[in-house]
């Protein structure tokens, strides 16, 4: 059984519902389930509590293969007819694919119009939740129910009248579907999971760089989008613009209600520890540098200017030498059934083949010189035009509440790193900046031919330093070196 409710993350001792959503999601009805499911988008959208995290998990869907998944053990509220529900659930990638919800047959409509009776379709195209046998008894307590004209019942529920029968044989047979999954606990270790998907992405024929066609005509649209629209500022740095997608550019969401629920989230969870010192300092260092930008609340209402909200958060890494903690930011996120920032961009092609020629030709010397572009995604400009569309949302007071007063709206100056298209655009904006330099033409064969994303290889017979070497030097290029022999 089918149905929609509205559903909300739970009261706060400190706060109670102030400042999280309540979001409208279909709910799927399943006897058979013996847990409870929440998309995962929806629980971090709606602000559910997590009450045990980084449960291992193995889904499996009829007629296809496993997927092994984190998932966390999640507390929310379903706002039901007769108050609030208090409902735990395991939070997964997704409960369905899209499908049509039942619809009424026309002596069905006449039925429920006469007998007065109160139902209400429900709305959308995918379920953020799914309710087991436990949640199901709570909420069709009573079993009330009245036969409809096709045979089908409708089922009093403290969610509403719900349809409860097959579909007839009018019914679109595009969705006339099953969807059906299981799920069982993975007693793997995370290192052994991990350790299969880095397989199983590592063997796929397009990230060793094997593709049908390596001059694809629409990556020479994206190439030539690239030349109709970069410029070079008054510091000469290269400024660029992101390559929408048609009519993508007026679809994108501003994804606000997402952005705001991920800094509550990661303030709750990391307002006391040493990471939210270390973020306050990164954000401090990239606005001395003007890498990022202070912005109205208010966007300027353009079609041209696309506005999004990214949302970000912290990764930790203890192995590293140098940053211990990065800020992450992810422009991949948007509440379900909108369109978020990197879904409305190309990516641009792939840089693999690029690559595989870079690993062959360095093989032919004895030295190779490798060095990378240090910070090279910031060295990069965003134009005024597609700023709006890299905002995001911090802190006047980061030790203060949050609350909109103390909201502090900012935007990227250069394109930031989680945007999917940024490896390309770097990529080509080097191209750019060293053809339209004074370096030689050597050089420039050196970096067209020996330079991936932002690093720099060359290669030599002896061990003395390279005029090209010296060239980059005099040209301040900060780029950290590393030597080895082949």
């Amino acid at each position: 059984m089918i149905t929609s409710t509205e559903v909300r993350g739970p009261k706060s001792k400190k706060t109670g519902y102030e400042g999280w959503p309540v979001a409208e999601t279909l709910v799927i009805l399943d006897t058979g389930a013996e847990q409870n499911y929440v998309d995962e988008e929806l629980a971090e959208y709606i602000g559910a509590k997590v009450v045990e995290g980084d449960k291992k998990l193995t889904v499996a869907t009829l007629g296809g293969g496993e997927t092994k998944v984190q998932s966390d053990k999640v507390k929310f509220e379903l706002l039901t007819q007769h108050g609030k529900l208090e409902i735990e659930a395991l939070t997964i990638p997704r409960i369905t694919t899209e499908f049509e919800p039942i619809k009424l047959e026309t002596s069905e409509k006449e039925f429920i119009r006469k007998k007065n009776i109160k139902f209400k379709k429900p709305e959308g195209t995918q379920a953020g939740i799914l309710l087991g046998i436990d949640a199901f008894m709570k909420i069709c307590d009573k079993w009330e129910k009245v036969t409809l004209p096709t045979g089908r019942s409708l089922v009093f529920t403290k969610l509403g009248s719900v349809i409860c029968g097959s579909m007839s044989e009018s019914y679109n047979q595009e969705f006339r579907k099953s969807f059906v999954a299981r799920k069982k606990e993975d007693i793997r270790e995370k290192d052994e999971i991990e350790k299969e998907f880095s397989l199983e992405e590592q063997f796929s024929l397009q990230n060793i760089g094997i593709v049908e066609n390596p001059v694809d005509p629409k990556t020479e649209e994206i190439k030539q989008m690239f030349h109709d629209t970069v410029v070079q500022d008054e510091e000469n740095r290269v400024c660029v613009t992101f390559p929408f997608k048609k009519g993508m550019i007026t679809k994108i969401a501003d994804n606000h209600s997402m952005a705001l629920a991920r800094l509550r989230s990661m303030y709750r969870n990391s307002r006391q520890t040493k990471a939210w010192d270390q973020l306050i300092k990164n954000f401090e260092d990239m606005i001395n540098r003007k890498i990022i930008e202070d912005t109205q609340a208010n966007a300027v209402e353009d079609d041209l200017r696309p506005v999004y909200y990214i949302p970000y958060q912290l990764v930790y890494n203890e192995n590293s030498n140098t940053t211990k903690v990065r800020t992450v930011f992810d422009a991949s996120s948007k509440v379900k059934g909108e369109i978020s920032l990197n879904q409305a961009i190309h990516q641009g092609p792939s840089l693999i083949p690029e690559l595989l020629g870079i690993l062959l030709r360095i093989r032919t010397h004895f030295y190779l010189l490798v060095g990378d572009i240090e910070k090279a995604f910031h060295m990069v400009g965003l134009q005024e035009i597609h700023r709006d569309c890299t905002r995001f949302l911090y802190l006047k007071d980061p030790l203060g509440e949050i609350k909109e007063e103390n909201l502090r709206y900012m935007r990227f100056t250069r394109i930031p790193f989680g945007v999917n298209a940024s490896p390309y655009l770097l990529a080509m904006a080097i191209e750019y900046a060293i053809e339209h330099s004074a370096a030689s033409e050597k050089l420039k064969e050196v970096v067209h031919r020996m330079c991936y994303v932002d690093n720099l290889f060359a290669t030599s017979n002896n061990d003395e330093r390279e005029p090209e070497e010296e060239q980059m030097e005099a040209n301040e290029t900060p780029i950290v070196r590393r030597e080895t022999p082949v």
